[in-house]
Formats: C-alpha cells, sequence, structure tokens
C-alpha cells in the first residue's frame, strides 16, 4: 500500500496544489482496495467508480481522472521508470519480465490519452449494471467463426457468471479448474497477485443459461487452442484465428469490451460484468458474504456497492432464463458439441 502511494503521489512537482494531491491520494486509495497494480491504469474503471459508487459530478470526475493521467505522463517521463515497475512487479513472474514491463509502459502510455477516462454523457450512458437485454446485445457481438470471438464469449460468459475479473481472467491455467461433478458447479482456483489468500469460486454458468455450457466450452477451447504454459486463454494475431504463445493481457480485454460497444447507447466495462454479476446472483439467492469472497473484495462495504440496493424480492423478478443469450450460447454449443 505505501508503495502505491508514494509512486502515485510523489509523481509532480513537491509545491503541486493541494487539491491535485489529494486526487492523487485518491486514486491510490482506489488502486489498492481494488487489488490493481499501480502500473497497470484504468482511468475508464475509474471514471466509472467515481460516477457510479462515489455519486460525484461530470465535472468532478472529469477533474480527478485528468490528474490521473498528467500523473501518469510525469511518471513516463523519468528515466527509471521501468526499473520502478520491476521492482513493483510479483515475484511468481520469474520469466518473460521484459514483456510484463513492456506491457506495463504501453498501458500506462495508452492511460494518458486524452479518451481515457474520457466522459461524453450525450453519446454514451454509463450504467453500474446491465438489464437482460443489454447482457443479450454484448454476447451478439463476437464472431464465432473465428478463435479470438470464441475466446471472447467465454471471457464474458465467465465474468458475467462468475465475477472475476480481467487480471484473473488472464492469470487463469488449465489446472486451476475443477470439472463439475454430478450435482456439483464448475469451480475455480483464484491465485490473487498479493499475499491474498487463494480463492475456490463456483461458476453460475445458469446466470445465462439453463445448461453447463461453460464447461464443455471451456474444455472445448482449451484443446483447439492450447498454451504452452498451460494458461488458458490467448492472445490472438489480427487474423483472430492465430494464436501469439502469449497469454491474453488485461488491456486485450478491455479493448474488446470498448470495441464491441463502441456503437451502443451502454458503454460496458470489466466493473460493470462484475456488477451484473454481483446483482443477479444476489438476487437470485447467493448471500451477500459468499459474494464478497467470490469477488475477492476485502470490505465489505465495496460488496455493498457492487448489490446496491437491490431487496431479496427482485429474485421474483429475475430469472437466469429470460437471456435471448441463451440461443446465442446454443449456437455456440453448435461448435463446441460437448
Amino acid at each position: 500500500m505505501a508503495q502505491t502511494h508514494d509512486i502515485i503521489i510523489s509523481a509532480g512537482s513537491e509545491r503541486q496544489q493541494k487539491d491535485r494531491r489529494q486526487r492523487q491520494r485518491y486514486f491510490a486509495d482506489w488502486l489498492v482496495e481494488t487489488d490493481c497494480p499501480w502500473y497497470l491504469p484504468d482511468p475508464d474503471d475509474y471514471r466509472d467508480y467515481l460516477l457510479n459508487q462515489r455519486d460525484l459530478s461530470p465535472l468532478s470526475v472529469a477533474n480527478h481522472v485528468s490528474t490521473i493521467r498528467s500523473t501518469y505522463q510525469q511518471l513516463l517521463e523519468r528515466r527509471d521508470i521501468k526499473k520502478i515497475i520491476a521492482q513493483s512487479l510479483p515475484a511468481d513472474i520469474a520469466t518473460d519480465r521484459d514483456h510484463a514491463i513492456n506491457e506495463a509502459v504501453n498501458t500506462m502510455w495508452v492511460a494518458t490519452d486524452k479518451e481515457s477516462g474520457a466522459i461524453d454523457a450525450e453519446r454514451k450512458k454509463r450504467t453500474a449494471s446491465l438489464s437482460v437485454g443489454e447482457v443479450d446485445v454484448l454476447l451478439e457481438k463476437p464472431d464465432l467463426t473465428t478463435g479470438v470471438g470464441c475466446r471472447n464469449i467465454i471471457i464474458i460468459g465467465l465474468i458475467v457468471c462468475s465475477g472475476m475479473n480481467e487480471t484473473e481472467i488472464c492469470k487463469l491455467t488449465i489446472n486451476d479448474i475443477q470439472w463439475a461433478d454430478q450435482d456439483e458447479r464448475l469451480h475455480i482456483t483464484i491465485k490473487p497477485a498479493d499475499k491474498q489468500p487463494e480463492r475456490f469460486i463456483p461458476i453460475y454458468d445458469d446466470l445465462l443459461c439453463d445448461s453447463p455450457w461453460l464447461e464443455a466450452a471451456i474444455k472445448w477451447f482449451s484443446e483447439r487452442f492450447p498454451l504452452a504454459d498451460g494458461h488458458l486463454f490467448p492472445g490472438f494475431r489480427r487474423d483472430g484465428n492465430t494464436p501469439t504463445g502469449k497469454p491474453v493481457s488485461a488491456r486485450s480485454i478491455q479493448h474488446m469490451l470498448k470495441e464491441y460497444t463502441a456503437q451502443d447507447v451502454t458503454e460496458i466495462t470489466v466493473f460493470t460484468l462484475r456488477q451484473t454479476y454481483a446483482r443477479r446472483a444476489y438476487a437470485l439467492g447467493v448471500d451477500a458474504k459468499t459474494l464478497q469472497e467470490n469477488l475477492g473484495h476485502k470490505r465489505f462495504a465495496t460488496t455493498k456497492s457492487y448489490i446496491g440496493s437491490l431487496d431479496r424480492s427482485g429474485a421474483k423478478r429475475i430469472t437466469p432464463h429470460k437471456f435471448k443469450a441463451g440461443r446465442m450460447i446454443k449456437r455456440f454449443g453448435s461448435i463446441v458439441k460437448p
């Protein structure tokens, strides 16, 4: 925690304005609370957090995000920035550290772009969770004739049905999966980057469809596009069918969602999908403490903010089989052939 605050707040002049330092501290607190490494910033997620959970005005949010962009601009001007990143990388990244450092630098450059975290209220509506229709629209986006499209529909399904974040998705290996046994659900072991204990979370694939489609899809995909190091989801080249040989990056997942919703009224992020999972699972009977463990939240207050003001009576109005996406998943099932 101290390192994150020291790096973020120290970027810039010692005589910088007090409100700027307060915004940097606010951002550093959010990074720590969400277990997001300081070197993989996501201004879009931070903007949504400020709008949807802190209920700040658009003008105030714009000022916060602008400060974060300039903060990373100043960090990138440091000659020793790669050394600082290297010192912050988890110890379990023993190989290909250069790749991890370069990806972090690229992510930081993206964070300095004026479009990162931008607020365009006339074109887009930010929402804390998705309606049935919005999930339907999203699941119609992936092109199932390509490897990248098949990967993306599984990733979207996993986030909506488990609440995993993009970093956890990227680290997922075939050995982290415990296949369903009779009436048991598919489970996944999550290995956090920090010193937090491992989590063993269930996959509620019936939140989207009345069949265990994710298990069949994951098995098929892992056999069709195996990675030598055991990671489940590879990156793909521009043709959409040739794996790069390396795991998909968190930035690729964020870009995928941004690309799929570029022309839509609603902008969807990983944060949006995780809140959709939390609200639907809670409405259908999963208790809030279990959701806190599944989502990996340190503070119960964070989980409550995901659930919102939803009352358990909402379970009478929310059923998993209302999704038209069931048709899309069945189409995918014809490809998978479990």
